[in-house]
């Protein structure tokens, strides 16, 4: 069955090519004839008599022979000639198709039918699938001079044979070895390349790329030989992309790369081992080289290049996912890569003027370095660490050193690299240290790295005040972990806040958009943080106002106020109203607490009811105060929903369970100061009118 089917392919490449020839030089002898009879009548027509204009004015035109029941129809014309063209390439071309194909099939029974009875040996057979492939190529190369698509078909038709051919006499026939059939194969493949060269043709490349890495798998093979192979596939890259950029086709690249990680992968699957680490990083490295180099030199920010550009990062992607993986179990290495994938990723960052690139780099650097050291900070790897982590940080803190002492832009990128990188040093810091330093000491750290920050300031406050106010912010985020650190417990909002307040100033100083969402997402994570269960639960030492607690959540509103303050329009609005209501939940707390620890307390309950709404609308009171006196509305409408609250409480759960003289006390209070309430907004009505 096999010999029938190398029989019918044979017969293929060699029997449809022939007669297509000879049809091709059938056509070109007509069209011979019919260039010749169109010069003789252009001759015939230099040499007639011209008609004077007058004459030619007079003499009519011949009446059109009148057809009965005929009638002109538009577009017939047209139709006639595509019913032409149709008839044409049905009769022309898809017969002749057809008739080719029955014929073919007959001679390639009668093949399959001589090589079952072994009429042609083994080597007959070779011979003729060779003698196929290079008359078809080189009868292609001469077609293509006439009949370019033709003859290029016909010559990719005889390299594919040249392939099958010797792929047949190594593994099917053993007529050679494999040292023999990789010669031969490999000067099929440079003979492709020189053709595709030659003709201009990409489809023929491609060929030749596909041809050469499937060498070694035609070969075959069954031992190891990785840095044959390996080597093998650097030459390849190398003459694809020499061979790519003389004719601009940047496609046969991206072609490459594909094949490139599929000669990998197959490889790795059978030969892998992790003795094998350093030698596969090399190579792989050197691949990731060459193939960076072209993405360089073809970058483009285009739409229509987006494709190309996309298809070639994938070199960089997947070679940091295989360097990740292999190295991490060769603890060394794998931080020594990191190291090096860093400053290279930045020098590029830096020459290429992209703070995306640096960006980029230092997430995909530090999400494998954290899961490193969780696993590993523990075996030994405390003082190397260390070290890979305060190299990474220099790293980054140069090139952004560089970025604010400079005119370079510094935008949102760079802010957001410049906090996650003094920030995460100390995250991954603590993470190595936390088993070995005591709490106080992990505090001193932060307090170092903060005062290292704050230098950063110092130095860079008078050349980019605004750029250097990162840095400071940074340093209060770093005293504030130190301050969680030593406190614990509800100090850890110090932190976001903190930060937020600091974001949020360098904001109205830069005037930056991104900054003030920034801030808002800090503010918003430490008002989360002190609203969760661990901070709000009512400790046996508590003390009114005097507790963790309250003081964290005194210490939210007073920075509330302060971006309040500080800024303005509808952020100030949403901050004054933020504060206003950390500060009713504070009180509520508190009050809650008090009564909470005495429980015993027959009137507790009652008490602590009365308490809340008083206390309510005494403070939505004040809001309607200041709100008038300030002349700001976004307080007075707080308070008065605040005021809604209180009644909602004060008839649907103080009238029921108040009793005695707690509710005498709780509805005189609420009673007189929503009159005083009401005078007031009268009152000032009553101005407004009189101005």
């Amino acid at each position: 069955m096999l010999v029938g089917l190398l029989g019918l392919i044979g017969v293929v490449f060699v029997v449809l090519p022939l007669l297509s020839f000879v049809r091709s030089v059938q056509l070109g002898r007509e069209l011979d004839a019919l260039r010749r009879r169109m010069e003789r009548l252009e001759g015939r027509l230099s040499t007639a008599e011209p008609v004077a204009p007058g004459e030619a004015a007079r003499v009519p035109p011949p009446a059109a022979p009148a057809l009965v029941g005929f009638r002109p129809v538009p577009g017939h014309g047209a139709a006639a000639s595509r019913d032409l063209d149709l008839e044409e390439r049905i009769g022309g071309r898809w017969l002749q198709h057809a008739g080719l194909i029955v014929l073919l099939l007959g001679i390639a029974f009668f093949l399959r039918y001589a090589f079952e009875r072994e009429w042609l040996s083994p080597a007959i057979r070779v011979g003729l699938g060779v003698a196929a492939g290079i008359g078809m190529a080189w009868g292609g190369v001469r077609l293509a001079a006439r009949y370019r698509n033709y003859g290029l078909l016909l010559a990719g038709g005889g390299i594919a044979a040249l392939y099958l051919s010797f792929y047949a006499g190594l593994n099917l026939y053993a007529l050679f070895g494999p040292q023999a059939a990789f010669a031969l194969l490999v000067t099929v493949t440079i003979a492709a390349a020189a053709l595709a060269d030659r003709s201009d043709s990409q489809a023929i490349a491609l060929m030749a790329v596909c041809g050469g890495f499937a060498t070694p798998f035609l070969v075959g093979g069954t031992t190891d030989q990785q840095v044959t192979l390996f080597s093998y596939v650097a030459l390849l890259i190398a003459a694809t992309t020499y061979l790519a950029h003389r004719r601009r086709w940047r496609w046969l690249n991206v072609a490459s790369l594909a094949l490139t990680m599929i000669t990998v992968a197959a490889w790795a699957a059978a030969y892998y081992t992790d003795a094998k680490y350093v030698r596969t990083e090399l190579f792989l490295t050197l691949y990731c080289a060459m193939f960076v180099d072209i993405l360089r030199r073809s970058w483009s920010t285009s739409p229509e290049d987006a494709p190309f550009v996309a298809s070639l990062l994938f070199a960089p992607v997947v070679y940091h996912a295989w360097s990740v993986v292999a190295l991490a179990p060769h603890g060394l290495a794998f931080l020594i890569y990191l190291i090096a994938f860093t400053a290279l990723a930045v020098m590029l960052g830096v020459s290429s003027g992209s703070t995306l690139v640096r960006a980029v780099a230092f997430l995909a650097m530090a999400v494998p370095l954290g899961a490193w050291i969780q696993a590993h900070h523990w075996r030994g790897w405390v003082s190397t660490s260390v070290v890979a982590i305060a190299g990474i940080y220099a790293i980054h803190l140069a090139a952004q050193l560089r970025a604010a002492a400079t005119d370079e832009e510094f935008d949102e990128r760079d802010v957001a690299l410049l906090h996650a990188n003094g920030v995460g040093v100390y995250v991954a810091l603590y993470q190595v240290l936390v088993d070995t330093l005591s709490v106080a000491q992990l505090a001193g750290v932060a307090v170092l790295l903060a005062g290292l920050n704050a230098a950063v300031w110092w130095l860079l406050r008078t050349s980019a005040p605004i750029r250097a106010l990162h840095w400071l912010g940074v340093a209060f985020t770093l005293v504030a972990a130190a301050v969680w650190l030593q406190f614990g417990g509800p100090w850890a909002v110090a932190i976001w806040a903190t930060e937020g307040a600091v974001v949020f100033w360098m904001a109205l100083r830069s005037e930056s958009r991104w900054l003030r969402a920034g801030a808002w997402l800090l503010l918003g994570m430490a008002t989360f943080r002190w609203a969760l269960p661990d901070i709000q639960q009512t400790t046996t030492g508590y003390e009114v106002l005097l507790n963790a607690r309250a003081l964290t959540g005194l210490y939210l509103i007073g920075v509330f106020y302060l971006a309040a303050w500080k800024g303005g329009g509808q952020e100030r609005a949403v901050m004054m109203v933020a504060a206003s209501a950390l500060t009713v939940i504070v009180i509520s707390t508190e009050i809650v607490s008090f009564w909470q620890i005495r429980i015993d307390s027959a009137d507790a309950y009652v008490a602590r009811e009365m308490m809340l709404s008083a206390s309510w609308v005494t403070y939505a009171a004040v809001l309607v105060v200041l709100g008038m006196r300030r002349k700001y509305a976004p307080i007075r409408y707080f308070a008065i929903v605040l005021f809604g609250i209180a009644l909602l409480k004060v008839f649907l759960v103080d009238l029921e369970t108040l009793g005695g003289v707690y509710r005498i006390a709780g509805f005189m209070v609420v009673g007189l100061v929503l009159l005083v309430v009401s005078f007031l907004y009268q009152r000032n009505a009553a101005a407004a009118r009189l101005k």
